[in-house]
């Protein structure tokens, strides 16, 4: 409805842009992977800049197990940021959730360098997250660094004493020595 509106993007630039990103989204929650795709492309042809639609493309490419194009497009938005004022969640929990998305799309790859890269910089500006810890922790056990994983997990249970996964990866570390 919103997007049949007559000169929709000359009365309101921010609404317009919105709506076509809720349009690509509902296309992509009921798995129209190429109805999605085509509105994202198109709202990325008008408005390269427009970060969080970046954002969720990255998230959709991901959830569709397209890791090398959910890591691209999540880089896209932590360079750019969100640019955009109507956000139902705060911008920090956004770049967080890019961050972790990234590392593991490039831990899936095997790209395990630029993986341990964007974790450390998750480290630095999340040091109290759980999730950035448990990433590396996995990331660590793929690349078959106890050490490293049990770091990461020991700071998991440092934030969490009660987190269960965090438990059950070290259960599982210890039943391998």
């Amino acid at each position: 409805m919103v997007l049949g509106t007559p000169d929709l993007e000359a009365q309101n630039q921010e609404i317009a842009r919105h709506a076509w990103l809720l349009a690509a989204l509902i296309r992509d929650r009921l798995d129209d992977q190429s109805g999605a795709l085509q509105l994202f492309r198109e709202l990325l042809e008008q408005d390269p800049d427009y970060g969080l639609a970046w954002y969720h493309l990255g998230l959709s490419r991901f959830s569709h197990d397209d890791f090398a194009t959910a890591a691209m497009v999540l880089a896209l938005f932590l360079e750019l940021g969100c640019g955009h004022f109507l956000l139902d969640q705060p911008e920090e929990k956004l770049i967080l959730t890019a961050r972790l998305t990234r590392a593991q799309a490039l831990r899936r790859l095997d790209r395990f360098q630029e993986a341990a890269g964007v974790l450390q910089e998750a480290q630095q500006h999340f040091p109290q997250e759980l999730g950035v810890w448990l990433e590396t922790a996995a990331l660590a056990q793929v690349c078959r660094d106890d050490q490293a994983a049990r770091r990461a997990l020991g700071a998991c249970l440092a934030l969490r004493p009660s987190s269960r996964r965090a438990r059950a990866l070290l259960a599982e570390m210890e039943e391998r020595v």
